[in-house]
């Protein structure tokens, strides 16, 4: 193995600035690639957030590039330094906050390898050790180029960047299948709903609105019980949250409030971030910014998609001079269709059949993750051959 300094290896390129007036939120349009576009576990999350205007052609990036998150707005900064592959399937814009990768050498460095590289426990603690900021964190192109490492042969490296690249190209593949079922739900919903009678939503479920264990008891904190908070509804893949940045015990759970709901159940953001609709894919209980609604049975993918199709006019009615807030007499004036009437019986079936089979695949996907990240830093420490990897794939592949 040979040590080299990234520098040495690679050049990263900024972004461009493109201004705010062009944003939007028109999937049509070409999108660009911010800090929400990356996870710690190195796939690219879907977000929506297009630009309409006028910009340098040269900030268009290419499918397949490698571009890392140099700004993370968390004070964990678990995606600082994080890559990314730039999808295939649409034109994405080069920010300002996003580095694009170039290899000097591709006699010398893979570029699946090297995405590995960045995903290593060595390579965060470094970058969060030497990144700027208290609230919002920042690195830069200097401080990864600072980074060493003793390079495998470039076979080897392949060979390590095939396996982990397989289990990534699987969540991909799986993903895509749901945003599709997510697409056919919508078609369903939208033939069915379009001439059912309209009741108000409290009736067809009563909202629930969660609340916080005290802070100052650490007993409370930390059990097996998920706890949703707005930052987990909004960042939960495809809007089903399968776990959550913190826990609470069963004795925190005690109260109503923070009793789990069941899987299925459907959360609406109310304070702060107004309007974001999730659904609990696990027992789940939340905090107080945000109301449950637990549906009958049967019924929770009719009760997110009613619950989508309110969420302008709840928005448009919330209140608040500091912080927008969606309170239970809002609610109580909102209306929807009437998903229990007897003549949705078969669509109502047919969307929980598809949204069955949604949080199975990203279940999955979680698996795949899993397996991804345990085997990365045996793979790239040697600990792991790649033969033994490969078996260990086949068996979630």
């Amino acid at each position: 193995m040979k040590a080299v300094r990234l520098g040495d290896v690679i050049k990263i390129h900024h972004g461009w600035a493109f201004p705010g007036s062009g944003f939007g939120t028109d999937a049509e349009l070409p999108q660009l690639i911010t800090p929400g576009n990356f996870e710690p576990g190195g796939s690219f999350v879907r977000r929506v957030k297009s630009f309409s205007g006028e910009f340098p052609s040269a900030f268009i990036l290419e499918p397949g590039d490698l571009v890392v998150s140099m700004t993370d707005l968390s004070k964990e900064g678990a995606t600082l330094g994080k890559p990314a592959i730039v999808p295939s399937d649409g034109i994405f814009l080069h920010n300002q906050r996003i580095g694009k990768v170039e290899i000097l050498d591709e006699s010398a460095l893979d570029k699946n390898y090297l995405k590995a590289l960045f995903l290593t426990g060595e390579f965060h603690r470094q970058i969060l050790s030497t990144a700027t900021g208290s609230t919002v964190r920042h690195t830069s192109p200097g401080r990864i180029y600072e980074f060493c490492h003793s390079l495998p042969e470039l076979e080897a490296q392949r060979a390590i960047g095939e396996v982990l690249g397989a289990l990534d190209d699987k969540i991909a593949a799986n993903r895509k299948v749901c945003v599709s079922l997510r697409g056919l739900q919508g078609s369903i919903w939208s033939r069915a709903s379009r001439s059912l009678p309209h009741i108000p939503l409290i009736e067809l479920a009563p909202p629930r609105l969660g609340g916080t264990p005290a802070r100052s008891s650490p007993e409370l904190w930390g059990g097996g019980t998920p706890w949703a908070s707005v930052r987990d509804m909004t960042g939960a893949d495809l809007g089903v949250i399968l776990s959550t940045a913190e826990t609470i015990t069963i004795k925190a759970a005690q109260p109503e409030r923070l009793r789990p709901v069941p899987a299925g159940s459907v959360f609406l953001t109310a304070r702060g971030t107004v309007g974001e609709v999730a659904v609990a894919g696990v027992d789940c209980a939340c905090n107080q910014s945000a109301y449950a609604f637990i549906p009958q049975a049967g019924k929770s993918a009719a009760l997110r998609l009613a619950l989508e199709g309110a969420v302008a006019g709840l928005i448009s009615r919330a209140h608040g001079s500091v912080f927008s807030t969606i309170t239970t007499s809002t609610l109580a004036d909102v209306e929807v269709p009437n998903f229990y009437d007897g003549s949705t019986r078969r669509a109502v079936s047919e969307l929980e059949v598809l949204e069955e089979r949604v949080v199975t695949g990203l279940k999955e996907n979680v698996s795949l993750a899993r397996t991804r990240d345990e085997l990365l830093p045996l793979l790239m420490s040697g600990k792991v051959g790649v033969k033994d990897a490969e078996r260990a794939a086949e068996d979630v592949l």
